[in-house]
């Protein structure tokens, strides 16, 4: 029976994964060092699901053709009251705390947006 260079590349590149992935694997349990326990917020957190979802206004185009509608984002700071009672400093797509601005579009529409720094 041969081995094989690359067999043995494998067992010992999968032994090297194994030792580099084990301190992290502790992280999984609750009498871990790593993990110390349950995060507890200092914030007075409101009762699940009774804060309404903040729906964004649709984004206005700069420009309108035929061609399709154009939009530029810019991206500002923002304070913004993500708990109740407790305002936050974000970053978003102008000013917005949302992953985008809504930008309302037509069925088989080609808009442009164009991101500004």
């Amino acid at each position: 029976m041969s081995v094989s260079r690359r067999s043995v590349l494998k067992l010992v590149g999968g032994a090297g994964l194994a030792l580099a992935a084990a301190p992290s694997l502790t992280g999984c349990s609750a009498t871990s060092e790593l993990n110390p326990g349950e995060l507890v917020s200092r914030a007075r957190l409101p009762i699940p699901f009774t804060v309404p979802l903040p729906v964004p206004t649709p984004l206005a185009p700069v420009a309108t053709s035929a061609a399709g509608d154009r939009y530029t984002m810019a991206v500002k700071t923002a304070e913004v009251e993500i708990l109740p009672g407790y305002r936050t400093q974000i970053w978003g797509y102008e000013g917005i705390p949302a992953l985008t601005p809504h930008i309302r579009a037509r069925t088989f529409s080609k808009e442009r947006t164009k991101p500004l720094r």
